[in-house]
């Protein structure tokens, strides 16, 4: 008898506001060998502000859970709905009016989409730059050298740093909730290991 095949759902997925949140995702995702999918607009050369969240979750593949479904291999019940996933919107708080980032914050802002069970929002005050030196986190000056910043890892998976990045980041959990998605990815490794 032929063994089954399990298939390999997708568990996490990361919207990035911008190219250094997609840098560090990609970076996490690297260090720990997750099944995560992680998305900006135009690969993060443009940003998604939220205030332009919606307009973006209502306008691309997330419209409908047919795009989706033929998109992200996610495991589903018999009635549509997904199972053991999450989505975590990555932000910057900086470009938003105050009653805007609150709805944001509570998840309010996604109670009318499809996906609004599943999203996690994460924020960043003011920015992800602030929050990295706000964690003495080494913060490069142009966009461009976050890739030496938060490298890619094409070798054995490394719990280390990622453990070291979230200590770092629990520490300013009164600008930033990011170490909620950092325990998320984490958690999602324990279960490979």
């Amino acid at each position: 008898m032929a063994p089954r095949y399990e298939p390999q759902y997708l568990r996490l997925m990361a919207i990035c506001h911008g190219k250094s949140e997609q840098y560090m995702c990609e970076y996490i995702k690297s260090n720990l060998r997750l099944r995560m999918a992680v998305v900006g607009d135009k690969r993060g050369e443009k940003s998604i502000q939220i205030t332009s969240l919606m307009r973006y979750l209502n306008n691309t593949i997330y419209a409908n859970p047919n795009m989706f479904f033929s998109r992200y291999p996610v495991e589903k019940s018999r009635r549509r709905m997904i199972r053991n996933f999450k989505i975590f919107t990555i932000m910057d708080a900086d470009d938003c009016p105050a009653r805007q980032f609150q709805s944001y914050k509570d998840a309010t802002m996604f109670k009318d989409h499809w996906l609004h069970d599943y999203i996690i929002p994460i924020y960043n005050i003011h920015n992800f730059e602030n929050v990295l030196n706000k964690a003495k986190w080494n913060c490069p000056e142009k966009k461009k050298d976050y890739c030496k910043v938060f490298p890619i890892n094409r070798g054995e998976r490394d719990i280390t740093q990622v453990k070291q990045f979230y200590a770092a980041l629990s520490k300013v959990s009164a600008f930033s909730n990011l170490s909620v998605f950092i325990k998320s990815c984490m958690d999602e490794y324990n279960v490979f290991t």
